[in-house]
């Protein structure tokens, strides 16, 4: 099963089949699935500089008006690729749990799991301009991800997957939703909410009722601890910043950092995370982490 599931198939699988009959069915379906049709035109960014306190910055704010575009167009880019990979990944997320289910509700489940993550990459296909590659548009958290879904027991990837990614990932689409200016990808966002609060309500549900080994502990603490460091550490908003305005110094840096309010952010982030273990830790998962300094 490693073999179907490793992280290159998962998220850098070909979407395009060559055979033009098979996507006209698809794109029929998906056009009857979908709640906004595929865009041709776009405006040059989703998000305004208030997404990511970037009008609170005087480095930011001293750029002439093209370079200031040219970051806001970078970041959307950031935002949609990091959802396209999240949603192809659950192709092969639903796959697997569809192999291990104990039983036909877990499949259903699974199924229906799975065919809402194949709406979701074409709800974000019909929104993009561009083509997410790994060298420009990834994230760290995909490396775990990859990692888990190759890797994992089944109630490992419960936790890690449904409790932990899709809780963090309500809160991310949620916040993209509020945020949005763009008005068909604002209704896009609020309808996989609908769908990513199915997925964790799911997962938190199963997680309670199936007990965990220890070998699953020692996977769910590990994959838990690599999900949270990579998601704390990745920092888009400086590097894109540098890329298109000149290297900060460390002194730059953390004045821009603190102009951003980015460790409130964090902070911010790291209670959402362990607000969400909480909901299914009997067995001192988040002591766990707390005395790794990770929450």
């Amino acid at each position: 099963m490693k073999d179907f599931l490793n992280p290159e198939r998962t998220f850098h699988f070909a979407n395009d089949s060559k055979n033009k009959a098979l996507q006209t069915l698809l794109d029929n379906a998906f056009n009857k699935l979908c709640v906004e049709p595929k865009k041709t035109e776009f405006p040059n960014h989703f998000w305004s500089a208030e997404r990511y306190g970037l009008h609170l910055s005087k480095r930011f704010q001293s750029l002439d008006q093209e370079l200031k575009n040219k970051i806001l167009r970078r970041l959307t880019e950031l935002n949609l690729s990091l959802s396209y990979f999240i949603e192809k990944s659950g192709h092969n997320y639903g796959a697997k749990m569809i192999l291990l289910s104990d039983n036909q509700d877990e499949k259903s489940l699974y199924a229906l799991f799975a065919a809402d993550e194949a709406i979701h990459q074409r709800e974000f296909m019909n929104h993009m301009w561009f083509i997410p590659e790994k060298k420009t548009h990834w994230h760290p958290m995909l490396d775990m991800l990859g990692e888990a879904i190759m890797e994992g027991e089944r109630n490992t990837l419960i936790y890690v997957v449904q409790v932990l990614l899709e809780g963090f990932g309500m809160s991310f689409y949620s916040g993209l939703a509020e945020s949005c200016e763009f008005h068909p990808m604002k209704n896009v966002y609020h309808r996989i909410l609908l769908d990513e609060a199915r997925h964790h309500g799911s997962g938190v549900t199963m997680a309670q009722h199936y007990p965990v080994n220890q070998m699953e502990k020692d996977q769910i603490f590990e994959y838990t601890k690599s999900f949270i460091i990579s998601l704390q550490s990745a920092n888009w908003i400086t590097e894109t910043l540098e890329q298109n305005s000149g290297e900060l110094s460390i002194d730059e840096k953390n004045a821009f950092l603190e102009n951003i309010k980015y460790e409130q952010t964090l902070a911010a982030r790291r209670v959402k995370l362990k607000d969400m273990l909480l909901k299914v830790d009997n067995w001192g998962l988040v002591a766990m982490l707390e005395k790794d300094k990770v929450l």
